[in-house]
């Protein structure tokens, strides 16, 4: 076999494909101090399925990565209650104490741990956007938002794992929380530090928040700095400094205390500086929505920080809440200073303002409720509309962002407060009617939804203003009313949300008990079902949407809805108007039978009931009639009682069924009416399968060969499932007897198309068509279950005709599922190296069929070497993806072959000789290059392993001199020897006991080996991967202890040079213990 050099490595092809991610299994990472060690296996365990379902469910593995977050979060809480408990934003039950773990939501906890600062802020959105995904796991709220998620969306999710773990495993100790035992208002400086309480936090890295700071106490912040740093140094200081950003905790008390303190102008100069800072627009907005997310790195960051822009927001709420605590202002000032700064704020605003203040909306809400509601309806009347304008920026997947989510958060806390539940519901109902639909939960329809469900209604207001609010929203929004009253009707399907809770406003009472009495329940939901019924008039979709929710009914709905069914208005409306009617009560009914009596919840009158209003509203037309029958349910409305245990004769009912209805569509319609018929069903391939039975050799020479070639989907499926059967019934005799002389090619292969993937079918094919055989094999099925015999042949068609992905499949289910029959190694071959410039489409391209096949020929000695390392070389980027594949003929190549070694050195790393001219980059060269790394990246075959695995001293030292040699003349020395020494630390024990052979070792140790050694000792760092960090430095120690044996081993066995970077590393381990410990020791305060 002749070696390859750099030149024929160019000219080889790498093919594009990658491996479904389902197959790249990361490891994953977790500080174990974190949680308890015995959930820790359980979430790698869930995270590595998580990865494993990415291309085949994806919706899985974004179900997995929901559960893993709030599995994570929980077991950090349960390590650090306090921490959690604490926290401002912890749920609280009636008597304000923090509620249980096992009650919190998801959101609750992400929340929280983002303001004891476990997560960073970007940290927090992502997980929301992941939160919302995972609520999709009901399928009722997939189905109404139409959210399909392909591979590329779970993967971002899958992101956001590694993107909390990396934080979380980077975060610091959480900030103590304080207490205020004194009382700061006799402080010296307790003017400057209520001012300052009012701002809340703020950056003292950021210029344009120093300078806020000192317009506010006007001082200079040097002086404020002073100030601020004595009091941090005090006993149960109320100022906390990490960072760079100093906060003041424990405001709403400390403002009790030092409220008194602020004067007229204090207020004057706050509300001046909060519209300043507040009205500034986020620059992220200057960029397209896909790029939002990485602002700071197009360098859009804001001119004042989050922390202040927060904390001042916070500052108004303070003041709208507790104005009393100004006792030295002017009457009314207080309470007047939000409302003027939300106003102002907030007039006239556009969609870039109203984005940029998203977060800050809830805070702002409660600090003058009234004016921001105004504000908001106000809002809703300018042209354009500015959230018209952000509903159209909302963007997909993790890199877009909803901008209504603090809107909606804000109007769901002012939704607590009965005074507000009206026009709040108007407001989101006037969203809701422009909301285009995304991909996000947080949306207005399910903002009201969550305010009004009546189990567990997220308002204090009474059942009766809560019905103004509907009757009021019928009014204003009826469509929006409509779907939402559907909504509040039972479901069995249907999960209960928690809404935002005022933070500021004491709106909800401390001794506020969650949920409603049964009476109060049954009252709401019977008023919401007349709602619907009256809602609903005589309109068929309306109608029809309720009767799917017929057994929800309270019985005066029931009855109500019954009777307006059967009434004459319903009854005189044309057939084709009735049909969703008459479809739906079938569809209800059948679905009612089916179900166990235990799970049945009307009694068999009421069904009676509906059966009879069935039967009043049938269609007389068969058209109409039989359209349920070929909806691909397969499901039979008529035959009540009967046990369908017996699959098999249940299905010959419904055929036989079938049947008789197409003979009855064509008697009274003709084909043409077939035809119309197919067209008007979800499964026209069923109509086609029924018309077999039929004589009419009308029926023949309409559909062949005209539907076979058509444009139209639904003739085609008719056309293709018509065939089919019909061979299935009349075999050969009748493919043979029909008429093709009028045909055209693409026709008759088509039609061939339609048949069995045998040999039966091929020969026909050869026999039919000759030179235009192609028209088969371009699209013949390739189901490798049907062909009994003659694959080889058919495998070499279809990489004859474009289609080597094809053969490819056919070969790669033979050898899984078809262990006895043999493979032919060289069609292998030459459909591996046609795939790569296949146009097929990716669907068709199997990756794990590509790699059993490489692994086929591996195992077979008789594959022409040459041609498999082409193989390898093409699918190197697939196989380094496969936990149980690997290139063994490239790596024995650079075993073997100093050489080839060379060629892949010199290609990827520049000569060390100034002489030399530089690389030249082009896209082949590029990808040549990629190749390249990842096959020295992952190489562990050291030089010398010969090919029955075992290793030859002498086979090493003549490689090594070789590649000496070569390198040390092309100036690439550093680099091979680099390359080399990494892959030495595979190197097998020697024959006499030492851990590593000593041929290997003598070469490592020699003097100019200083490279090599430096690549053995990254090898040997880099081979312990990704792993748990325990915080006693348990596994850094064990380490350390290992390379000190090894060490003393290799200086007693004479390899000095070896034994020293051997210590350096043991040393290496032992600071990483250290620092493992202290960290530790500092996150739990020891």
């Amino acid at each position: 076999m002749q070696p390859l050099d750099k030149d024929a490595l160019n000219s080889l092809q790498i093919t594009s494909m990658r491996e479904d991610t389902s197959e790249v299994v990361e490891p994953l990472h977790l500080r174990s101090d974190l949680l308890d060690s015995k959930l820790v296996p359980i979430l790698e365990e869930r995270f590595k399925e998580a990865q494993q379902c990415l291309s085949h469910s994806p919706l899985a593995a974004i179900m997995l990565c929901g559960s893993f977050l709030e599995g994570l979060l929980l077991g950090i809480a349960q390590k650090r209650p306090k921490d959690f408990n604490c926290s401002q934003k912890s749920p609280k039950d009636k008597n304000g104490n923090p509620k249980a773990f096992k009650d919190w939501t998801l959101a609750q906890f992400i929340d929280v741990a983002c303001e004891i600062e476990l997560l960073r802020l970007d940290v927090k959105k992502f997980s929301h956007v992941l939160r919302d995904f995972r609520n999709y796991i009901h399928p009722y709220k997939q189905m109404e938002e139409n959210f399909y998620p392909d591979r590329h969306t779970a993967e971002l999710c899958i992101s956001v794992i590694k993107l909390a773990i990396h934080n979380l495993n980077d975060s610091n100790d959480i900030p103590k929380r304080i207490t205020l035992s004194d009382d700061w208002s006799r402080h010296p400086d307790a003017a400057y530090l209520a001012l300052a309480t009012l701002t809340g936090s703020w950056n003292e890295k950021n210029e344009s928040d120093c300078g806020v700071i000192t317009r506010l106490l006007d001082i200079s912040y040097g002086e404020w700095l002073r100030k601020a740093q004595e009091i941090l140094h005090c006993s149960e200081s109320p100022l906390t400094l990490k960072n760079g950003v100093w906060k003041v905790v424990e405001r709403t008390e400390l403002w009790r205390q030092l409220g008194s303190h602020i004067l007229d102008q204090d207020l004057d100069t706050f509300s001046s500086l909060a519209l300043s800072v507040l009205k500034e627009p986020d620059p992220a907005f200057e960029l397209p929505v896909e790029d939002r997310f990485a602002a700071n790195l197009y360098g859009k960051a804001p001119k004042y920080s989050r922390t202040l822009r927060r904390g001042i927001a916070e500052g108004l709420a303070i003041l709208g809440t507790r104005p009393d605590a100004c006792s030295n202002c002017s009457q009314g000032k207080a309470q007047e200073t939000p409302r003027l700064v939300v106003g102002g704020l907030l007039r006239d605003a556009d969609g870039v303002l109203w984005g940029s203040l998203n977060d800050l909306l809830p805070i702002l809400a409660e600090a003058a409720p009234s004016e921001f509601l105004d504000e908001v309806e106000r809002a809703l009347q300018l042209a354009p509309c500015p959230f018209d304008v952000l509903f159209s920026q909302e963007g997909n997947g993790i890199t877009g962002c909803n901008y209504l989510t603090g809107l909606l958060w804000a109007l769901e806390g002012l939704a607590w407060d009965e005074q507000y539940l009206v026009r709040v519901c108007v407001v989101l109902g006037e969203l809701a009617r422009r909301d285009p639909g995304g991909q996000r939960c947080n949306r207005p329809s399910h903002s009201l939804v969550t305010i009004l469900m009546p189990w567990l209604p997220q308002t204090l207001a009474s059942a009766d203003k809560r019905e103004v609010a509907v009757r009021t929203l019928l009014n204003e929004c009826p469509d929006v009313a409509w779907d939402l009253l559907l909504r509040l009707l039972p479901d069995r399907y249907q999960v209960s949300d928690e809404s935002y809770k005022p933070i500021w406003r004491k709106t909800i009472p401390d001794d506020w008990e969650k949920g409603v009495t049964e009476q109060e329940y049954r009252q709401q939901v019977s008023s919401y079902a007349g709602l619907a019924v009256d809602a609903a008039g005589q309109s068929p979709v309306r109608l029809s949407a309720l009767i799917e929710r017929f057994d929800a009914l309270p019985k005066p709905a029931f009855d109500r809805l019954l009777q307006v069914l059967a009434s004459r208005t319903v009854s005189e409306l044309s057939e084709e108007q009735r049909l969703p009617i008459w479809d739906h009560l079938v569809r209800f009914i059948n679905r009612h039978r089916r179900l166990p009596e235990m799970e049945r919840v009307l009694p068999d009158e009421s069904i009676a009931c509906i059966e009879r209003v069935r039967e009043q509203l049938a269609p007389k037309d068969p058209f109409n009639l039989y359209q349920h029958l070929f909806t691909g349910f397969d499901l039979d409305p008529h035959e009540k009682g009967e046990e369908d245990d017996d699959w098999e004769a249940w299905q010959n009912k419904l055929d036989t069924r079938r049947e008789k209805a197409i003979a009855e569509i064509f008697q009274q319609s003709g084909v043409e009416g077939v035809i119309q018929f197919a067209e008007a069903v979800s499964s026209p391939e069923l109509v086609g399968y029924a018309l077999d039975v039929m004589t009419d050799s009308l029926i023949e020479r309409t559909l062949l060969p005209r539907f076979l070639d058509s444009e139209n989907d639904k003739h085609r499926a008719l056309a293709n499932s018509f065939v089919l059967r019909c061979y299935y019934l009349k075999g050969w005799e009748w493919c043979d007897g029909i008429d093709k002389s009028g045909w055209t090619p693409e026709q008759t292969g088509r039609f061939l198309a339609c048949l069995p993937f045998d040999k039966g079918t091929w020969e026909h094919a050869s026999e039919w068509l000759r030179e235009d055989e192609g028209e088969y094999w371009s699209r013949a099925g390739a189901n490798v279950y049907q062909a009994d015999d003659g694959l080889t042949l058919a495998i070499d068609k279809l990489m004859e005709h474009g289609r080597p992905f094809a053969a490819i499949s056919c070969m790669g289910k033979l050898k899984m599922w078809f262990a006895g029959r043999p493979i032919d190694t060289r069609q292998c071959v030459q459909a591996l190296l046609t795939a790569l410039s296949s146009k097929e489409p990716g669907y068709a391209r199997d990756a794990y069929c590509v790699v059993e096949l490489i692994k086929l020929l591996q195992a077979d000695p008789s594959v022409d070497r040459d041609e498999l390392f082409k193989v390898e070389w093409a699918y190197l980027p697939l196989l380094e993806h496969h936990r149980d594949a690997m290139p063994r003929l490239l790596e024995s190549r650079l075993a073997n072959d100093p050489k080839f070694f060379f060629d892949a050195i010199q290609m990827l790393d520049q000569s060390k000789d100034e002489a030399s001219p530089p690389k030249r980059t082009t896209e082949e060269s590029t990808a040549v290059t990629s190749n390249i790394w990842q096959l020295l990246r992952n190489w562990r075959m050291p030089p010398g392993t010969q090919e029955d695995g075992a290793f030859s001293g002498e086979r090493f030292l003549e490689w090594l001199q070789s590649v000496k040699a070569i390198c040390a003349e092309s100036g690439h020395l550093e680099a091979a020897f680099t390359h080399l020494g990494k892959v030495l630390i595979h190197t097998p024990p020697d024959h006499d006991g030492l851990w590593i052979n000593r041929t290997v070792a003598g070469a490592l140790n020699d003097k100019d080996a200083e490279d090599m050694r430096k690549g053995f000792r990254m090898g040997l760092y880099n081979s312990r991967g990704v792993h748990r960090v325990d915080p006693s430095g348990a596994g850094e120690k064990k380490l350390a202890e290992q390379f000190r044996n090894k060490a003393e081993l290799a200086e007693n066995a004479c390899f000095p040079r070896l034994a020293t970077i051997l210590r350096d590393l043991a040393k290496v381990y032992e600071q990483e213990a250290e620092r493992v410990v202290t960290e530790c020791c500092k996150r739990t305060g020891d």
